[in-house]
């Protein structure tokens, strides 16, 4: 039978001073319980050392992102001042048009009121009642129809196509019965000649539709010119447009 030998472990004395030195205390523990103790102390070391670098690498980063952050930060306001100015520019353009508009509008509304004011008084159809045009506006060159001929029934009324001033009430220089010529203003005379008795005077001040002569029982003609700044022109244009 052999005999085995056993392996003597080494055994390991732990001294133990207190800050008072006065007493000592020893103790005896194994190698093995001793290599346990310093692998736990390496390993908590180890832990120890990973964790500090750990903090340090995340301050690194935290620094490193706040520095982009603050960057990032910075071109955002410099873009924001960029988009400032440019609705600054905008805005400027905005109301340099709105004042160039009211300009354009004010301009318009002087034309527009010296149009008005340059606008041909308005005339109406000088029958009151029935008729019929015998003869058309042919122009304003001498022997060519310069008003309209109407043929008007009997009864009915011959009246003012405008307001005015009466400045002829008499018998027709051209031998076509009796005459009436009202200035309407603006350059624009009535004339209007019939057989019937005048009923307005030189210098009175008509309206629209007065009266102009006497009634006839029995159909009648009616010559009826317009002139425009002593130039005669088309009555029915004129009532069309403006009438």
């Amino acid at each position: 039978m052999s005999s085995k030998k056993r392996k003597k472990r080494g055994k390991f004395t732990i001294v133990i001073v207190p800050e008072s030195a006065k007493e000592v205390k020893q103790m005896q523990i194994s190698g093995n319980v001793a290599i346990t103790i310093c692998t736990i102390i390496l390993i908590l070391e180890f832990i120890a050392i990973a964790y500090i670098s750990y903090g340090i690498n995340s301050m690194g980063r935290n620094s490193q992102g706040e520095k982009e952050l603050a960057d990032h930060l910075a071109q955002l306001t410099e873009e924001n001042n960029v988009l400032q100015k440019e609705k600054e520019a905008l805005q400027q353009q905005i109301d340099e048009a709105k004042k160039e508009e009211g300009t354009k509008e004010e301009q318009s509304q002087e034309i527009e009121k010296e149009e008005q004011e340059q606008l041909p008084v308005t005339l109406i159809l000088p029958v009151d009642g029935t008729a019929s045009i015998e003869s058309e506006f042919q122009g304003n060159e001498e022997g060519q129809q310069r008003g309209i001929t109407f043929r008007i029934e009997g009864g009915t009324a011959i009246v003012a196509a405008g307001g005015g001033t009466v400045t002829f009430a008499d018998v027709s220089q051209s031998g076509e019965g009796n005459e009436v010529r009202i200035d309407h203003g603006s350059n624009y005379v009535s004339i209007y000649r019939s057989s019937g008795a005048v009923k307005v005077y030189v210098g009175e001040v008509v309206e629209a539709k007065a009266e102009l002569f006497e009634r006839m029982e029995e159909g009648t003609t009616l010559n009826y010119e317009v002139t425009y700044e002593e130039v005669f022109i088309d009555p029915i244009s004129v009532m069309e447009v403006y009438g």
